[in-house]
Formats: C-alpha cells, sequence, structure tokens
C-alpha cells in the first residue's frame, strides 16, 4: 500500500512539473535557415493628399536640406541592398507603376516637383541599387469612419467619441508640434517607426471597437475592412518575396506598418529590420 501511495505521489509530482513547464513556454521562433531581412519604413504621406482621418500640415520634401537626406537615406538603404522594393500603390496599377518608374530610370520622366513618397525615396533607392521595378501591394477597402461616428451619437457615447477623436487628432498634432520645431525629415520618419507609435496607431482600433451596443457592428466593420487590407498587403509580400530575395524593402503609411509587423514577427522565415540600425550601417551587404 505503501508503494502505491509512493507511487501515485511521484507520478502526481511528474505530472504537476511536466504541466509547468508546458504552461510557462515561450513561443520562439524555430530558425532552421537564412531568415529574409524585411526592412520596414512607416512613413508619413509626403505630399499629404489629406485621404487619412487623422489630419496634419505638410513637410516641405522639395527644398534642398531635405533633398540631401533623401540622398543620404537612399544611399544607406542602397548598402542594406533590397532585392525587391515593396510600395502602398495600388496592386492592379502595377503597369502603371512600372511605366512610372521606368520614365525614372531613363530620365524621360519629371518627378521633382512630385513630392509621393514613392517617388521621393522608393524610386530613389530603387535606380541606385539597379532594382528593375518595384512592387505595388496596396489594396484599396472600404473605411467606414462616418458609420462608427453615427452609432457613437446614436448611443449617446460622447465620453468614447471624445476619447477616439483625441486619440485621431493627437497624431496629427504630434506631427504639426515636429514641424513647427524644424525637425528633420529623417528624425520625423525614425519618431513613425518606434514602438510607442506602432502601439498608439494599432491600440486606436482596440478602442474603436468599444462603439455601439452589442447589438451594432458597425465599429467592427471598420477594424476588419481596415485589417483585412494591411493583411493583403501581407499576403501579397508574401507571394511576391522568394528564396532568392535575402533582402527587401517595404515602404507604406506607418499605421500599416504597424498592423503588419503583428504577423511579420509571426513569421519564422522572416526576420524585421528597422530603418534606424539601417541608417546606422557600417559594413557593405
Amino acid at each position: 500500500m505503501k508503494s502505491l501511495i509512493k507511487i501515485t505521489a511521484l507520478s502526481l509530482i511528474l505530472f504537476v512539473a511536466l504541466s509547468s513547464c508546458i504552461t510557462k513556454t515561450t513561443y520562439i521562433k524555430p530558425i532552421d535557415k537564412k531568415q529574409t531581412e524585411i526592412l520596414l519604413i512607416g512613413t508619413f504621406h509626403f505630399d499629404n493628399p489629406g485621404l487619412d482621418i487623422a489630419k496634419n500640415n505638410s513637410f516641405e520634401v522639395l527644398n534642398t536640406k531635405t533633398q540631401a537626406e533623401l540622398d543620404v537615406m537612399a544611399q544607406k538603404i542602397k548598402e542594406f541592398n533590397p532585392t525587391k522594393i515593396f510600395v502602398e500603390w495600388s496592386y492592379d496599377r502595377q503597369n502603371e507603376l512600372d511605366t512610372l518608374y521606368n520614365s525614372y530610370l531613363n530620365g524621360t520622366g519629371d518627378f521633382s516637383k512630385d513630392k509621393n513618397e514613392i517617388f521621393q525615396l522608393a524610386f530613389r533607392v530603387g535606380k541606385l541599387n539597379n532594382n528593375e521595378r518595384l512592387e505595388a501591394i496596396d489594396y484599396k477597402m472600404n473605411f467606414p469612419f462616418g458609420e462608427v461616428l453615427e452609432i457613437l451619437e446614436k448611443r449617446k457615447q460622447t465620453a468614447l467619441k471624445e476619447e477616439i477623436m483625441t486619440t485621431i487628432q493627437k497624431i496629427g498634432t504630434d506631427f504639426d508640434e515636429k514641424l513647427k520645431k524644424g525637425i528633420s525629415l529623417t528624425d520625423m520618419l525614425l519618431s513613425h517607426n518606434t514602438d510607442t507609435f506602432r502601439y498608439m496607431a494599432n491600440n486606436a482600433y482596440e478602442t474603436i471597437l468599444n462603439a455601439g451596443n452589442d447589438t451594432d457592428f458597425e465599429s467592427a466593420n471598420l477594424v476588419s475592412q481596415w485589417n483585412k487590407r494591411n493583411l493583403y498587403m501581407y499576403s501579397l509580400l508574401k507571394k511576391k518575396t522568394t528564396d532568392k530575395d535575402e533582402r527587401v524593402m517595404v515602404l507604406l503609411g506607418a499605421s500599416h506598418i504597424a498592423n503588419i509587423k503583428l504577423m511579420l514577427d509571426a513569421n519564422k522565415d522572416w526576420k524585421t529590420v528597422e530603418l534606424k540600425d539601417v541608417l546606422t550601417i557600417k559594413k557593405q551587404y
């Protein structure tokens, strides 16, 4: 009987120990081959078309100082040597992007007055690095923010509406305050690629999900559209990146990058690289 008790007790101890090991295991990416390095560049829109819900003033990217910064940045990214460059351009307009890029390469197109970050940064990098083309991966979706505002009004969620609008406005006001202080383009971009900015961008959608009651799904619909757009872009990034691509560059709006990085972090075959690290590269790839 005592032997049986000892065996039972020992079995219980082993079971508890094994359970503890299982529940406390932290997921670590298994690395069984060289990972593709994904340079993430979350940006604000240089040409500021006013399409985002967060509004801010325009950054002057065409002056001599900023153009010199772009030249330095492009040279550093060239040293990173991305075999592919992905940009926020509608995937079904790839032919149009190809035409524009080719005219940039052969000097028949004049982009000196165009502020778009694709022309100002991605084209620069592509030409320096001898990339034959840029990859369009955007997939436009409906963004029914007006429906969310309507349900907030209908359910009299005044405090929640104020919280949402304050968060959105903060992105714009923070940007404008940096502009007033004379921030450089490099530092502005770096500020859009921090953990703090990405948390704020992603958390804004968590807050929006609280709009309405348990029979209202306007907020869930908006967030699903946002996530779907980013998921579609991520799927195109995966499909267009092959085993031959050791390093690639992704230039998208900073809030898109914030969302997509959550998916990238779960990909064992890829390793994310930050702009701040590329700008301090000391070796040649």
